[in-house]
């Protein structure tokens, strides 16, 4: 192996692992954000709004199961639209909340919902 190969395994690992975690964020995997090496070295107001970028997605992928749900069974269309839909949104808003109190130097007013613990 030569020198220029020693240094370009690096660069290529970095693209690999930059790739990872687009493909992460485009496809709406939220939760496994924080197991990226790439989202930990972030600054807190990159990890909000690259895990308000990954929910965004989410939610969309959300709304088309819940058209399709209700559209066969009303109820478990209510449920969905209770358990997953609205909690993801209600995620959302305190995300740009967190924006807002990360640039103000504001403290929260209130203790972090627990699907977002560890991620910001």
């Amino acid at each position: 192996m030569s020198d220029q190969d020693d240094v370009l395994e690096p660069i290529l690992d970095d693209d690999v692992s930059e790739h990872k975690l687009e493909t992460l964020i485009t496809l709406g995997e939220w939760e496994k954000l924080y197991q990226h090496p790439q989202y930990q070295a972030m600054s807190r107001a990159t990890k909000i709004t690259t895990l308000h970028d990954a929910m965004s997605v989410r939610e969309r992928k959300y709304e088309i199961q819940f058209c399709e749900i209700v559209r066969i069974d009303t109820h478990r269309g209510q449920i969905f639209l209770d358990t997953k839909l609205k909690r993801i949104r209600f995620l959302k808003k305190y995300l740009t909340s967190c924006l807002m109190w990360e640039y103000t130097g504001e403290i929260p007013p209130h203790q972090k919902p627990k699907e977002l613990e560890g991620l910001i």
